[in-house]
């Protein structure tokens, strides 16, 4: 047959027309036959179907198209792991899915052939408040090096974080990816600095306190470097002042009798029981911690002094030789007493006058006589004088 021209053939009464409708087959009033075309189906409406946890049931319209008209539903050859349903032309994405991404397959089909969509569903968090997690506290000890310390964000949508710019960062820290980190140099002493973390739902704060302690030295043990004991004596705790925060203490090097003596950092303890004859005792006390040990040197005398007491008569003079026992090296010197009582060396001289007593009967009187050790501690000892008539 002729092919129509559009240009510049004209249509007259007596032509029959034919031609192609995309929907239905039908006759037009004059008889004349329309057909429609077959095609392939197809399917309209979104690839990716975006949720957010806790959302109700998801109800989404998809358009269908084709000649014939298409059938239509979800695949079963692919998975549908979002457990949606489908009914007319909606698909439905059930409540209850957790957070993450799921599929579904949506297909139509004709004589023509099968047309398949892949619809994504994608299950965002819930909106939650931002959160931080680490150490409240940063303990280092002077002289350090550089201390990194890492803290954990949390909240959705993702926050923004770093430090804040509102509170004071004495520590004088920086901040990178999720890592707060204090330099080097800081003295002993006590620092802060404030990271916060912001999204949508509100800005969360945390205060990060930094302390710095001195460093370790060795531990320094004060107190006396001799304790006089004069018999007899009984149990005795002596107090001595230790720094550094030692872990252990000790005595070492004890000349004799070790049982007797005992060290906890506070007190020297020596128990009775020690012999004038060993006397002087020598021991080291000592206090250890990471930066070593700290020494200190004691000498524990007991000793005895004799005689104590005197008798002389009125207008006489009497010397006597004063023996000190368990001092090893020594000197004495007299205190409180009347005038007419000298000391030369260890060698007392009592002369009491014409007129020393107040009346016909002997009459007491007392003086002091001062014992002092090699290192300079000290013990008083009285003695007593009777003068007679």
């Amino acid at each position: 047959g002729k092919i129509w021209d559009f240009a510049n053939d004209i249509v007259t009464e007596d032509m029959t027309l034919y031609a192609w409708w995309g929907l239905r087959l039908e006759l037009s009033s004059d008889s004349s036959i329309h057909i429609q075309r077959p095609s392939w189906p197809y399917i309209t409406g979104p690839d990716t179907i975006d949720l957010t946890e806790g959302y109700e049931n998801h109800n989404q319209a998809y358009t269908f198209g084709g000649y014939p008209a298409p059938t239509c539903g979800i695949s079963t050859d692919k998975p549908n792991t979002a457990n949606a349903t489908f009914a007319g032309n909606t698909l439905t994405i059930p409540s209850g899915l957790g957070v993450g991404s799921y599929e579904v397959t949506l297909y139509a089909t004709n004589s023509e052939g099968t047309k398949p969509k892949t619809i994504t569903v994608n299950v965002s968090p819930a909106a939650t408040m931002p959160t931080i997690t680490g150490l409240d506290t940063i303990d280092l000890t002077e002289g350090y090096a550089r201390k990194d310390q890492a803290y954990t964000f949390g909240g959705y949508p993702a926050p923004t974080c770093g430090i804040s710019t509102d509170k004071p960062n004495t520590a004088n820290a920086t901040f990178a990816g999720n890592t707060l980190t204090i330099p080097s140099g800081l003295g002993a002493g006590s620092y802060e600095v404030t990271l916060y973390a912001t999204n949508s739902e509100g800005t969360k704060p945390k205060t990060i306190t930094v302390n710095v302690s001195p460093a370790a030295t060795k531990p320094i043990i004060s107190g006396p470097d001799a304790i006089l004991l004069p018999p007899p004596y009984t149990h005795g705790d002596y107090p001595y002042t230790v720094t550094g925060s030692p872990a252990t203490y000790g005595i070492t090097n004890i000349s004799s009798s070790p049982g007797n003596f005992f060290f906890d950092g506070v007190n020297l303890s020596i128990d009775p029981g020690l012999s004038i004859n060993d006397s002087p005792f020598t021991l080291t006390l000592t206090a250890t911690n990471s930066a070593g040990t700290g020494t200190k040197d004691v000498t524990v005398y007991v000793i005895q002094m004799e005689p104590v007491s005197f008798g002389v008569d009125e207008g006489d003079t009497q010397s006597q030789i004063l023996f000190v026992t368990g001092a090893g090296s020594y000197t004495l010197s007299l205190q409180n007493a009347p005038a007419w009582v000298l000391l030369s060396g260890n060698i007392l001289t009592i002369s009491p006058p014409s007129g020393t007593l107040s009346g016909s009967s002997p009459e007491d009187f007392t003086a002091d006589i001062v014992i002092t050790v090699s290192g300079g501690e000290t013990y008083t000892k009285p003695i007593y004088i009777t003068v007679n008539p």
